[in-house]
């Protein structure tokens, strides 16, 4: 990747022309109409009812083509579907306004798609590759929109032929191919980044089922060195003491105010600072201001799924915390963190929040002050538990960070190039 970025160079940003290129290309790229450089195909397939086939579909999002298992011929109703290739450019006509489309990977191959989709194949005009690079930009999302028709978001179907009606700029072929190698090993990067957050997340639920006590039990599976014995059994409001959020006004906001946290200084369990943040005037806080070590805990955000989020404020400035939240002050605050991410607590919230019906929640004070839950009787314990999911929790945080930094690079070449 390093010698790519060496090997590219700015420009102005004359018409039709990327403001960043890799050098040894030049000269304005073509404007074409979409249906004039495509070249669909249909490779019709005829379903033997003993045989087994293995069928895709596209994921929204530009999140690629993937299986959706196996099925015999007998088993598929509709005989309509046509055959595969590896690096076929794919489109749901369904779902083409979230981003499903992608390239055909090589364990795909001879994989089975309906009508439902439009298959097209690379030509002397265009390689199917870069059309998924372009298919990730703004302005083709916006023509996947302008050729769609329905008048419910989750149920618009692609017009085809109006999308080939609409016009895409082109570089070369072998700009083409440039670009596509150079994105494909971005987006491999990406994946690697993402794969080692991933593990670091299971890593960190796997330890939160084993450090905690389950159900009915009061000693966890594992533990460190030199603590034993049973965990006692405490009320939420012996070990913590929950405060509402400030009210607050539209006429209350000012710039250069104190921040208001609200569930949008959440992401994951980790906390941010936004750059989109409230600020109130000082006369409006009529509550504490929060500190470092406070446990920032969502109590309504609409949607029961995001009820109960919850995460150890680092605040950078004075702050106070909005309506909508808890907030958690405790001895212990990395120890209840984790505890608060353990088995317990997400049984809590889909019982006595989300009620298992998706309904919007609301986190009662008086209902998490009264849950009774589970710590080691010797604080050094708990700072020992606390200190190992703060150091995990930090890892969790950088891995994060690195990813969305990949992302945005991403998507700022995308635009650039």
């Amino acid at each position: 990747m390093a010698g790519d970025f060496e090997r590219l160079r700015g420009k102005m940003n004359k018409q039709q022309e990327p403001r960043l290129r890799f050098q040894g290309f030049a000269g304005a790229w073509e404007e074409k109409k979409i249906g004039e450089i495509l070249s669909e195909v249909r490779r019709s397939i005829y379903l033997e009812d003993s045989e087994k086939y293995q069928l895709v579909t596209v994921k929204r999002r530009n999140e690629g083509v993937v299986s959706r298992g196996y099925l015999l011929g007998k088993d598929i109703l509709v005989k309509n579907y046509s055959q595969l290739k590896t690096n076929d450019y794919l489109i749901s006509k369904r779902q083409i306004i979230h981003g499903a489309n992608g390239i055909v990977p090589s364990e795909l191959d001879n994989a089975i798609v309906s009508n439902e989709y439009l298959v097209v194949v690379s030509n002397n005009d265009v390689r199917t590759e870069f059309l998924t690079l372009v298919s990730r930009t703004p302005s083709m999302y916006r023509k996947f929109l302008l050729s769609s028709y329905g008048v419910d978001i989750e149920k618009m179907v692609f017009n085809v032929e109006d999308w080939k009606s609409r016009e895409i700029t082109l570089p070369s072929l072998p700009e083409q191919t440039h670009l596509s190698l150079f994105f494909r090993r971005l987006d491999s990067q990406i994946a690697e980044s993402r794969a080692v957050l991933e593990k670091s997340r299971q890593l960190k639920k796997a330890m939160l089922a084993k450090m905690f006590p389950a159900n009915g039990e009061k000693i966890p599976k594992i533990r460190f060195k030199g603590f034993e014995g049973e965990w006692e059994c405490r009320k939420f409001s012996d070990i913590a003491e929950l405060r509402r959020g400030l009210t607050y006004s539209p006429l209350d906001i000012s710039p250069n105010g104190i921040r208001v946290l609200r569930s949008s200084n959440i992401d994951e369990e980790n906390y941010i600072e936004k750059n989109d943040d409230v600020f109130v005037c000082k006369r409006a806080v009529n509550i504490p201001l929060v500190q470092n070590g406070d446990i920032l805990i969502t109590a309504a955000n609409g949607s029961s799924r995001l009820v109960g989020k919850h995460a150890i404020i680092k605040t950078s400035r004075p702050a106070v915390h909005g309506g909508f939240m808890l907030l958690a002050k405790t001895e212990n605050p990395y120890f209840l963190n984790a505890s608060i991410s353990s088995a317990w607590y997400l049984d809590f919230i889909r019982i006595f929040v989300a009620g298992g019906n998706g309904a919007i929640g609301n986190l009662s004070i008086g209902d998490l002050n009264e849950q009774e839950i589970l710590i080691p009787k010797n604080p050094e314990e708990q700072t020992a538990i606390g200190t190992f999911f703060r150091q995990l929790d930090e890892t969790i945080a950088l891995q994060s960070a690195e990813v969305e930094k990949l992302n945005q690079l991403k998507k700022g070449l995308l635009a650039a190039m």
